[in-house]
């Protein structure tokens, strides 16, 4: 048996890493142009032999290598070598891969990777060309003196990457430096620059110049080749120098007086200058003074210099001179030869002068080295100890020092001083000496004064000069204590504002020793101010002078041991002087002492109306939440547009109420122009119903052609709009506080005329009344109620401090408000109360909305037929009794029907039976009958049936049409003449027009345009249909209302329902 076997060819290439063969630069890197061998190894990692292996590399030589046959398990090895080129410098490393194809493995298979690092080598060139004569000075067609030579220096990148921030320097050139931002590998920078051949180089027989160059990537400066260009020599010049010396720099300012004085350091400059025509050798600068004293410069050239800098301490004796003088010297090999006499430009003089300053500073110190009683004041028996100290301040010796010492103006002493010679900053010592204090100078009460007077001589250049200086030394002295009472009164000590106060304070001495000058110092209550010149003293000496009026004071008040003084004033009261007790205080200082604090007090009576502080309030119903009492009136109400002005029929433009129906005078159709309607009241409640404060405006038009811009504008910035289908919309948001919501409806009757339009404007706002019977609460335990309008006040409240009055917390008593009520403002409420001014604290609450109404159960009864005789539309006899038992149940529930059938094709008796149960029905209520109706239907089950429902004016129903018609079927004929008939009887009974009502809804599938003009046109035919049926005279006063709501009543003549 023979079972073949898959064989699976397969191999392996490895590839070694780089070995480093030739190290082109010795540099022991791989870096570029150096040798790299390789080593790539096949092996044979199937289960078959291959054959025709070949191993490919192209960076290596050689770049392949083939075998025959490599047997499982065999190799096949490809040995190369890799010069590395500049682009791998450049990049870094050298990338290489190995490939290797056979007969069973074609592949190409790749090998591993193997990326070499290679090391870059920064370097560079700098190549400086010949000179070249660009400008021939003096056209004698060599290089001489002034001629102008151009260079060109190159670097160029020779090592293998990029250099940055590249710049060539040529200090001789012009311009003398070129920048390069980056030179790539290869790539060069150039400086290209003129130079002036000089005279020191014409002398010197050539111009040897040298550039260089830097980049951020090599650590030095790079060099170029020094060029030398000969230059055609010149004979040798004349020599010459001069010498220059400035005023010299204070260094060191040794006292920081910012002046020269002695120890202080300056700074000279001394400068030669090579002024001849030749260079000038071992130039050398001599000035004993200095430190360093001399400089030597090998070679000056032509217009150079030579410097020397040195300092120089100056000396006391300088100071005394007045002035320092300073000469320094020059020489040359060539000119100002050593040795020999000075000539002019060999030295250089410069002389300061020294701002002589003598002085003196005198101290003299006072201790009380015995103090037995207040201490820091001198008493009898105390102790004084005097110590003098002389400074010398200025900057000369001082010599001859003496010092005179006296005593209160009294004769001098002189004091034993050491040393008597002070040098500038040095201190003399006298011998400290005391003094007794006696009891006449203690209390003499005048402060002990001891001055003392220094004095030198000094030496001002040919001059002597005296120096003096003085000094003083005060110890305050306190004689015996004086014992001062003093009592105070005021009359009167009961006051209003504006009323004058005499205090009077009394001022004894009970001491020893005398009050001398004394101040009194009365500090008036807030508020009250001082009446001029009503001051009054009565002392020892009557010289006491008012100097403040607040505080009040009052000075040279002298009072003798054992006698009194008197102080009286008026002072005045200020209106802004708050109630109660007010108190002013004063006391008496002097050397000696101080007296007690005297008081006087008096009492300011209060105004309650000034003092106290009024609150007023509402508590209200906010509807809307928004914490405000609004008003729901409509004010300011302007109607205007609304229907094209040629189908207005003149003169027929009325503006009704419910009490009042007035013309309008126009010319032309005024609503177009605009009516002023005045004012409409918000509804007091739910249950106040806006037709109670309508306002109509009525007018004629011969066709209903009505336009989209009808507005009704107000004073609370609502604005109305309708459009022609009478559909409205309200814009604006009312300003202000208000609750009003203005409204229009359009209503059109058909008429002999035309059409009867009533815009009926309204307002369904209601008021946010105040909630009566609310109790509100202080925490001070006040309790209030509101009256019926919700209002309340509070009297008498205490308003606080004047300058800031005070906080008030009043709460309502939720208790006393209907269950539900929700509070809209803050409860508790906190406000500022001042004295009078009066303040505000009003409470909103949403009460529980809904309309309280007694229960009303609408009752449906079918009469049919049997009350009445067949055919006939008279109540049988004996009707009574039926017709009480349903009065009284219909009464009972407030609201109920009456319906009558109307069988088919007898819709005219129906008619007639309705009108009889409706007059029964009113003579049996003649209160009125209410929410109670009679109505007349096809099917008696289906309010949708209804031919007509029976009022003051009927109203028929939408069985007269088809579906979408606007033509009266044929069939109902015998129904519009009992509707005929019923006019004539009505217009015997009243005057007026005589409506009928129909119920003008349509599809409401379709638009509210669409359905206007249908119910128009229904009314129409309406119209028509019953004209021909009445007379001439009762035709003018028909009217056919239309309306879309099938239980809507027919107006009255009045625009009323």
């Amino acid at each position: 048996v023979t079972t073949p076997v898959i064989q699976v060819p397969a191999l392996t290439l490895e590839k070694s890493p780089a070995s480093l063969v030739t190290d082109a630069d010795g540099s022991g890197d791989i870096t570029e142009g150096d040798t790299l061998s390789y080593t790539v190894t096949l092996t044979n990692t199937g289960d078959v032999a291959l054959t025709n292996v070949v191993i490919n590399d192209a960076q290596l030589t050689p770049a392949s290598t083939t075998c025959a046959s490599v047997a499982v398990g065999g190799t096949c090895v490809l040995s190369g070598t890799h010069v590395v080129s500049a682009a791998e410098a450049q990049a870094g490393e050298v990338v290489n891969t190995a490939s290797a194809t056979s007969t069973e493995v074609p592949g190409p298979t790749d090998s591993n990777t193997v990326t070499t690092p290679v090391v870059q080598v920064p370097a560079l060139t700098l190549v400086k060309s010949n000179a070249t004569l660009t400008t021939d000075a003096d056209g004698s067609g060599d290089i001489t003196e002034g001629d102008t030579l151009s260079y060109t220096v190159t670097l160029t990148n020779t090592g293998d990457v990029a250099l940055s921030n590249v710049v060539v320097n040529d200090p001789q050139l012009t311009p003398a430096s070129a920048t390069c931002a980056s030179v790539p590998v290869a790539g060069t920078c150039v400086l290209e620059g003129t130079h002036v051949v000089r005279l020191d180089e014409a002398q010197a027989g050539e111009v040897v110049n040298t550039a260089s160059a830097t980049a951020d990537e090599l650590p030095a400066p790079v060099v170029s080749n020094t060029v030398i260009t000969p230059v055609s020599s010149v004979p040798p010049g004349v020599p010459g120098m001069t010498t220059t010396k400035p005023e010299p720099v204070l260094a060191t300012d040794a006292d920081g007086d910012g002046r020269v004085s002695a120890g202080d350091t300056l700074l000279y400059t001394v400068t030669v200058t090579n002024t001849g025509e030749t260079p000038l050798t071992d130039v050398r600068i001599d000035d004993a003074m200095l430190v360093p004293d001399s400089i030597t410069c090998p070679v000056v050239l032509v217009g150079d210099t030579c410097v020397l800098e040195g300092s120089y301490v100056v000396a006391m004796g300088d100071v005394e001179a007045g002035a320092l003088a300073n000469t320094a010297r020059a020489s040359s090999r060539e000119v100002c030869l050593a040795g020999e006499p000075p000539a002019d430009g060999c030295t250089a003089t410069v002389t300061i002068d020294i701002e002589q300053r003598p002085g003196i500073a005198v101290e003299k110190l006072a201790e009380l080295t015995t103090d037995e009683g207040t201490q820091g004041r001198g008493e009898a028996g105390d102790v004084i100890t005097y110590s003098v100290t002389v400074t010398n301040t200025g900057n000369l010796t001082i010599s001859g020092l003496t010092v005179e010492d006296s005593f209160q103006g009294g004769a001098p002493v002189l004091l034993d001083c050491a040393p008597t010679t002070l040098a500038p900053g040095e201190v003399a010592t006298c011998t400290s000496y005391t003094h007794t204090i006696t009891a006449a100078e203690a209390n003499a009460g005048v402060p002990l004064e001891n001055a003392v007077i220094a004095s030198g001589t000094t030496n001002s250049g040919s001059q002597t000069v005296t120096v003096t200086g003085n000094a003083a030394a005060v110890v305050e002295v306190q004689a015996d204590q004086t014992v001062i009472r003093m009592s105070k009164s005021a009359q009167p000590t009961e006051v209003r504002a504006g009323d004058l106060v005499r205090y009077q304070i009394v001022v004894e001495n009970a001491g020893d020793a005398p009050l001398v000058d004394g101040l009194l110092v009365d500090t008036p209550p807030a508020g009250f101010s001082y009446v001029q010149d009503s001051l009054a003293v009565a002392d020892g000496d009557g010289a006491g002078r008012l100097v403040g009026t607040f505080p009040i004071r009052v000075d040279r008040i002298d009072v003798a041991p054992g006698q009194t003084a008197t102080i009286s004033y008026l002072l005045r009261v200020g209106a802004g002087v708050r109630p109660g007790m007010h108190v002013n205080s004063a006391v008496l200082t002097s050397a000696n002492g101080q007296s007690n604090v005297a008081t006087a007090q008096v009492r300011l009576a209060g105004d309650p109306l000034m003092d106290e502080s009024l609150v007023i309030g509402t508590v209200f119903d906010d509807r809307d939440g928004d914490g405000r009492q609004d008003v729901a009136a409509l004010t300011g109400l302007r109607l205007q547009g609304g229907f094209d002005a040629t189908a207005y029929v003149a003169g027929s433009t009325r503006i009704q109420s419910n009490d009042t129906s007035e013309p309008v005078a126009d010319a032309s159709a005024p609503l177009l122009r605009g009516l002023d309607l005045g004012d409409i009241e918000g509804r007091q409640s739910e249950a106040d119903p806006a037709s109670a404060r309508q306002l109509v405006v009525s007018q004629l038009l011969a066709e209903p052609r009505f336009t989209d811009d009808l507005v009704l504008s107000n004073d609370q910035g609502l604005t109305l709009r309708m459009d022609a289908a009478g559909a409205t919309r309200l814009e604006g948001e009312a300003s202000g506080a208000s609750a009003a919501i203005p409204q229009v409806e359009r209503r059109v009757s058909r008429e002999a005329g035309g059409y009867r339009v009533d815009y009926v404007v309204s307002n369904a706002g209601i008021q946010e009344r105040g909630i009566p019977g609310v109790r509100i609460a202080s925490v001070e335990g006040l309790l209030v109620e509101t009256d019926p309008h919700g209002r309340y006040h509070l009297v008498g409240v205490a308003g606080g401090p004047w300058e800031r009055g005070r906080n008030l917390i009043l709460k309502v008593d939720t208790a006393t408000l209907p269950p539900g009520s929700v509070a809209t403002t803050r409860n508790p409420l906190v406000q500022r109360v001042t004295q009078g001014i009066p303040t505000r604290f009003d409470f909103g609450f949403t009460l529980p909305g809904g309309r309280i109404a007694a229960p009303e159960q609408v009752m449906e009864i079918e009469l049919g037929s049997v009350m009445f005789p067949p055919g006939s539309a008279e109540l049988r006899e004996g009707h009574g009794p039926v017709l009480d038992g349903i009065v009284g149940q219909l009464q009972g529930r407030g609201a109920g029907e009456l319906v009558i059938t109307a069988e088919g094709g007898a819709e005219a008796l129906g008619f007639e039976r309705a009108r009889a149960v409706q007059r029964a029905l009113e003579a049996a209520m003649p209160e009125g009958l209410g929410g109670i109706t009679v109505s007349l239907r096809t099917d008696p089950t289906d309010p949708a049936s209804s031919v007509a429902r029976i009022g003051a004016s009927p109203v028929l129903g939408t069985v007269l049409f088809d579906t979408g018609k606007a033509e009266v079927a044929p069939r109902y004929g015998a129904l519009l003449d009992a509707v005929a008939a019923d006019i004539e009887r009505r217009a015997a009974e009243a005057e007026g027009a005589l409506a009928v009502g129909i119920v003008g809804h349509a599809d409401r599938r379709g638009s509210d345009q669409a359905n206007m003009a249908l119910g128009l046109r229904r009314a129409l035919a309406v119209f028509d249909a019953l004209a021909t049926r009445l007379s001439p005279e009762l035709r003018q006063r028909l009217r056919v209302d239309i309306s879309q709501d099938p239980d809507a009543s027919v107006r009255n003549t009045e625009g009323g329902e």
